[in-house]
């Protein structure tokens, strides 16, 4: 594929080195396929030091709505739940008006990446969260349309670390 065909990283240089990393993967196989990857194309044993940090979130495209399929070993620590199974807005009631929402209803209807850096939602959010910069990455359905978004999150605690 030609690498001008390729699309342009979301995130500014500034970013944690696990957005880079997750980006640099899925762009390789957005190359090697000649478009967005399924969910078939990624092999979690290419990126193990990500998945603590990965969520997968299905689009329900008849009710308009996601569901989280996988939740990380990390985003589970530091949000002291897994919600793997459960309906976002279940989660987080205002999503539809969130600034989380709008960025994955963004990948599903653009196709697109979407990065951010922001103050994590006051909804279901432990209160020791002070930063999350997230990369969400979309999964195509194998017909021109986005399946799933692939998620990394990295949380800043409190005390200065990272999960």
């Amino acid at each position: 594929m030609n690498p001008d065909l390729l699309p342009a990283p979301p995130f500014p240089a500034a970013r944690h080195w696990k957005i880079a990393a997750l980006w640099d993967y899925w762009i390789g196989v957005y190359a090697n396929v000649g478009h967005a990857p399924r969910r078939a194309d990624i092999d979690p044993v290419d990126i193990p030091r990500l998945l603590p940090n990965l969520w997968l979130a299905d689009w329900d495209a008849a009710s308009a709505r996601f569901r989280y399929r996988l939740v990380g070993t990390g985003v589970t620590k530091a949000r002291n739940i897994d919600a793997t199974g459960h309906y976002l807005d279940e989660d987080f009631p205002d999503l539809a008006q969130s600034a989380l929402g709008r960025s994955l209803e963004g990948v599903v209807a653009s196709g697109r990446a979407a990065w951010s850096c922001a103050l994590p939602p006051v909804t279901r959010t432990p209160n020791d969260i002070v930063r999350v910069e997230r990369l969400s990455l979309p999964l195509s359905d194998g017909a021109g349309g986005v399946a799933m978004v692939l998620n990394l999150s990295v949380c800043t605690m409190r005390d200065g670390t990272t999960i």
